[in-house]
């Protein structure tokens, strides 16, 4: 048996006030809101009423509040919460909170994620699904908005996309260490209740960068990572 010391607990004496509802004002129910604390200290939660509107308990400190999912989402780079068919448009929003103090009006629009854009990755070179690729395929345009956009991982060569309608800008991301890189971005347009197909083309990374890492008398660094 280890001792661990003694775990501190910090009283929830404040609240953060709201309402979320879809961008016509129709008001959302059972939408998750969340708080993290930028320093990385804390995290906490609360659903939506049936009115939309929402009281979240949080310790004194500074606070991101956001609406899941974020446009990118817990459900992983901006997905729809696990059986949602809205997305949001707003980022974060920075409340300060003092001892039992309450912060009103801390509001949030969803956008209904009525269509999907599916597609898959292909090599340039041999026109073949590439179906040992992980990645990241992503949209941005109409919910741009400095937020890093909607998307979904890629598995076994293809995605899938939950997203509003309108026209956006695909992309794929990948790892570093990759053995492809992307080729191009390609412009998509969706409508409502329709998928569309979409091929995103990527070729083998034949080709090594070396670089020497020197300090300022030109003496070359070791064992730094990078």
């Amino acid at each position: 048996t280890k001792d661990l010391g003694t775990l501190k607990l910090i009283k929830k004496t404040s609240h953060i006030k709201g309402k979320v509802t879809e961008t016509n004002g129709l008001a959302l129910a059972n939408k998750m809101v969340s708080a993290f604390s930028p320093s990385g200290g804390g995290f906490s939660m609360t659903r939506t009423a049936a009115d939309g509107t929402y009281d979240l308990l949080a310790p004194v400190g500074s606070w991101m509040v956001m609406v899941e999912p974020p446009g990118a989402g817990r459900q992983g780079g901006g997905q729809p919460e696990q059986g949602s068919t809205y997305v949001s448009n707003d980022p974060p929003q920075r409340i300060e909170l003092a001892a039992n103090q309450t912060v009103e009006n801390v509001n949030f629009k969803l956008t209904q994620a009525n269509a999907t854009v599916s597609g898959t990755v292909v090599d340039e070179s041999t026109n073949q699904v590439v179906t040992t690729l992980f990645g990241w395929a992503g949209v941005k345009g109409e919910l741009g908005k400095g937020m890093t956009g909607l998307g979904g991982s890629v598995q076994n060569g293809s995605f899938t996309i939950q997203a509003p309608a309108g026209t956006y800008t695909l992309f794929l991301g990948l790892p570093p260490g990759s053995e492809y890189n992307p080729v191009a971005t390609v412009s998509v347009t969706v409508a409502a209740n329709q998928t569309p197909q979409a091929t995103l083309n990527v070729k083998k990374a034949n080709e090594t960068i070396n670089v020497k890492l020197v300090d300022d008398t030109n003496t070359q660094i070791t064992g730094i990572d990078g």
